[in-house]
């Protein structure tokens, strides 16, 4: 448990974080972005203002020089329109661009109406300034800026990848440092039922030993006497199987780590042989138990814990089902796991119930309020440390229309599986 909480303590913090630092990277990248903007701007508006100084002063050159910023060329393009003929009276920085494709784009520029535009796949912006058949042009080769912000988004993402790597190693050395005192804790208290279980043990058993002797030597004698010999016996066995559950449960989660999965269980064996033993108290519920089981179905690990969940699960369908009813059992093996379902059909768990079925002693208020039912709470608890000791998942599901299904996942590929 501590080993999830710290996973998900981890993976909170470090959303966080990579929040912040995508937030950062956002708004450096549109910071220079902007800036950039203006430093183009600044230089095309330069450009045309030096060109409408005077027209007799010949043309400049107006390339952004002199900032510390990546160099803006700029070609600047002064004509009039005559007879809706494009006239190009001069220009500068137009040595890559054939005539023709000059009077093109001009005549673009002129079109749109606009005074300020970016254009041709964003590799250039451009200012005007139309004043009766007169026009300045002046537009910004934008390849450099644009190759320079790629680099910068480049760079940025290296720097989050490595950054992110750094700070999720120390948030998960952090995380085990700040849950030691936990886990410490948590270790007391699992021993300290242990210790208690066992410990309560004997005493409990010596109990059972003397009242079955005390019943045997009191028969024939007060009827009400003997009534309380029976029920105070049968208290003291609820209290040894409570105690046997603690001492079962404390001893699952003692060791978070999967168990040993050396030995190879026949899966198929274990469920067909639970459901034929749990058969005869089926039928004194009035249930039946049908199984629908696929053969040669094996998992490595304990036998003696996977029997016991798989009997907890079908003992408690049995429980709950509804008088009249199937229980069904099935097992079979996909592509990528090897699924047990036990289904029922019964009274429906409550909606806000289901998460906390397999918490130590819950019991929803429909099983509190069933007839012929006994139990504290433990034995789905004790299922659901088994089944991820042994590396699967277990959930609930519960409708009116599909009844109460409990299904157990142990994923293919895995090691042990």
């Amino acid at each position: 448990m501590l080993h999830r909480l710290r996973v998900k303590f981890t993976l909170i913090t470090m959303s966080l974080l990579a929040l912040v630092l995508l937030s950062v990277i956002g708004l450096l990248y549109f910071s220079s972005a902007s800036a950039f903007d203006r430093l183009v701007s600044r230089t095309l508006h330069h450009a045309l203002v030096v060109q409408d100084l005077s027209a007799e002063r010949p043309l400049a050159h107006a390339d952004g020089s002199g900032d510390k910023m990546p160099q803006v060329p700029v070609i600047i393009v002064r004509g009039h329109i005559s007879n809706d003929q494009v006239v190009i009276d001069g220009s500068i920085n137009t040595d890559e661009i054939d005539d023709d494709r000059l009077e093109r784009y001009v005549r673009y520029v002129i079109e749109t109406g606009k005074s300020e535009g970016m254009g041709w796949g964003r590799r250039i912006r451009w200012m005007s300034r139309v004043r009766d058949d007169q026009f300045t042009i002046a537009a910004a080769g934008m390849k450099d800026i644009n190759d320079a912000l790629v680099q910068q988004l480049v760079s940025s993402v290296i720097v989050f990848v490595v950054t992110m790597a750094v700070l999720t190693l120390s948030a998960w050395k952090l995380s085990g440092w700040a849950f030691a005192p936990v886990e410490m804790s948590m270790a007391q208290q699992r021993q300290f039922v242990a210790d208690a279980s066992h410990e309560l043990k004997t005493p409990l058993s010596v109990i059972i030993a003397n009242l079955q002797i005390l019943e045997r030597s009191s028969l024939g004698t007060d009827p009400e006497a003997q009534g309380w010999i029976e029920r105070t016996d049968e208290e003291a066995h609820h209290m040894l199987d409570l105690i046997t559950d603690m001492l079962e449960l404390a001893k699952s989660e003692a060791d978070e780590s999967p168990v040993d999965r050396t030995a190879t269980l026949d899966l198929t064996s274990i469920v067909e042989k639970t459901a034929l033993q749990l058969d005869a108290l089926a039928y004194e519920r009035d249930v039946s138990i049908e199984t629908h089981v696929q053969d040669g179905i094996s998992l490595r690990g304990n036998e003696g814990e996977v029997e016991r969940m798989v009997m907890t699960l079908v003992d408690n369908a049995c429980k709950y089902a509804s008088p009249g009813t199937t229980v069904r059992v099935s097992l079979e093996q996909r592509a990528d796991v090897t699924e047990l379902v036990v289904n029922n059909c019964g009274p429906v768990i409550d909606e806000a119930d289901l998460p906390h079925v397999f918490e130590r002693f819950f019991r929803s208020d429909r099983s509190r309020t069933q007839s012929g039912t006994s139990g504290y709470g433990l034995g789905l608890a004790i299922a659901k440390a088994i089944v991820e000791n042994h590396g699967g998942r277990i959930r609930v599901t519960s409708s009116d229309e599909d009844g109460t299904a409990f299904t157990v996942t142990f994923p293919l590929g895995q090691p042990g599986l």
